[in-house]
């Protein structure tokens, strides 16, 4: 009988996830995922067959358990769902996540696991109802994983009991995301951005950017992949450079097309930035994968950015905002 880990994931799957899908779907056979949740979406890009989703209860039904569960830790369907999936391991995706099921836990006295991935570890702290959650979690939660050593002392400094911290960095699949030389020759030279069209994303730097070096020049093209709140505001932004016929906006596209994008791309930009809010990257997948293609990256000393790119090797490192230099990099 392989064991069963339950998954605890707020919505099963945002576009901007697919990193917690691959977790799921690439356990070793000696392990079984069960995912539960507050609501699915894109379930025919992350399908699963062993999913449960409170809401799919009646209205009735959900307000009695989040009652119940209120009050006594125990939330009697998903209490259920557990038990007869015969779970040995509660295993919660952001730290939100493990502060909301951390009594669960301790009523069907199962192991929880967290996984902290950026804004959980940056943002939220600043929250302090928050901070008080997260300080019974440190706790009474028994592991943590986070995903680089700045997350790792990031924990520290809020409190987290260092022997129950364990760096666990993500993986990516080299079979789709493989290695292959590419010249530009006489063809445009395109770079390529993606992720959500938010502030810590920095996009409207990288447009700034490719903007300087595309000036006088018809050989460039950028592609953006993502949407987002920021959308209007960077769409403007192209407009008032004069680069409309050069930046593409591709929207949000499936991985498989984004691997593609990666595929056909020459040169990949993650400007990425501390937003107001304190909210940090944690260490972009996307910069792993791109690298892992052979494709030269551009990004900024943000976050554990340079735990995941060798500066100077397989790209080139900068400090956050500054245009000057991501463009100097460009053109070099």
């Amino acid at each position: 009988m392989p064991t069963v880990v339950a998954h605890l994931i707020k919505n099963f799957l945002p576009l901007s996830e697919p990193f917690i899908y691959s977790q799921i779907s690439n356990l070793p056979a000696e392990y079984q995922a069960v995912v539960a949740t507050q609501m699915t979406m894109n379930s025919e890009l992350f399908p699963w067959k062993n999913v449960w989703c409170e809401d799919d209860l009646s209205v009735t039904s959900r307000l009695f358990s989040r009652l119940g569960y209120a009050l006594s830790g125990n939330h009697p369907p998903l209490s259920k769902y557990l038990k007869d999936n015969q779970t040995v391991l509660l295993h919660a995706h952001f730290g939100s996540q493990g502060i909301e099921m951390l009594r669960l836990a301790r009523h069907l006295d199962r192991p929880l696991i967290t996984t902290f991935y950026g804004v959980d570890i940056s943002a939220l702290p600043r929250i302090w109802t928050y901070r008080l959650r997260l300080e019974k979690l440190w706790a009474k939660g028994d592991g943590f994983i986070v995903l680089s050593e700045k997350m790792k002392n990031r924990a520290a400094e809020l409190g987290a009991p260092s022997e129950k911290v364990h760096i666990l960095r993500i993986g990516i699949d080299t079979k789709r995301c493989y290695f292959h030389a590419r010249e530009p020759g006489s063809k445009k030279i395109k770079f390529l951005m993606c992720g959500r069209m938010v502030e810590k994303k920095g996009m409207e730097y990288g447009i700034k950017a490719f903007a300087k070096v595309a000036q006088g020049r018809d050989d460039l093209l950028l592609n953006i992949i993502g949407d987002g709140t920021l959308k209007p505001k960077l769409v403007a932004l192209i407009k008032e450079l004069g680069i409309e016929a050069k930046v593409c906006l591709l929207g949000y596209r499936s991985h498989a097309e984004y691997i593609q994008y990666l595929h056909q791309s020459h040169i990949f930009l993650t400007p990425s930035v501390t937003a107001a809010s304190g909210d940090t990257e944690g260490t972009p997948t996307v910069l792993m994968e791109a690298q892992a293609t052979g494709m030269p990256v551009i990004s900024t000393r943000h976050a554990a950015i340079d735990e995941v790119v060798l500066d100077r090797v397989s790209g080139y490192l900068v400090a956050e905002k500054d245009v000057e230099a991501l463009a100097e990099k460009m053109n070099h």
